[in-house]
């Protein structure tokens, strides 16, 4: 009877348009079958069309924008749990495969730098003025010394 069945389907399909008295006849061998038997038919005919279509020209027929205009995004974007995914991201891998670290680094030894070279020259402008400051300050004709003492050979003291 399954044989039977599966004929009648085959038929049907051969039959295209005109199929509405073989897939009569098929459902009539079905309903013939136990049950489980009929199910395995069904399944195994099933199979068998999904194997002869093309699912390219399928795809092709198809009217993609009119399918994207009938899908409610706000209400996929509602059902996301954003948390859960935040929670999946491997920040640490991320980051090493966007090189990240290594420019927050740069970047921050760079901000250290030119603040050490800022209070660097503001030190310096300060240092000229208490010199002109100490030398107005100092009598007379005193030539200004060299340097420190202990610094400056004795030759050029």
């Amino acid at each position: 009877m399954a044989v039977e069945a599966r004929g009648a389907f085959i038929d049907a399909a051969r039959a295209g348009a005109d199929a509405t008295g073989h897939v009569a006849r098929a459902i009539r061998a079905l309903a013939r079958l136990p049950a489980e038997a009929a199910l395995g038919t069904v399944a195994r005919l099933t199979q068998a069309v999904v194997n002869r279509l093309d699912l390219d020209a399928l795809v092709g027929r198809l009217d993609v924008q009119a399918l994207i205009d009938r899908v409610d995004v706000q209400g996929v974007i509602d059902r996301v749990d954003v948390n859960g995914l935040v929670e999946r991201v491997d920040v640490d891998g991320l980051v090493a495969r966007t090189e990240i670290g290594e420019l927050i680094a740069r970047s921050t030894t760079d901000v250290a730098g030119r603040a050490v070279d800022s209070v660097r020259s503001q030190g310096v402008g300060l240092d000229r003025v208490f010199d002109r400051l100490a030398g107005r300050l100092r009598p007379g004709g005193r030539a200004r010394p060299a340097g420190p003492p202990r610094l400056v050979p004795p030759d050029t003291a």
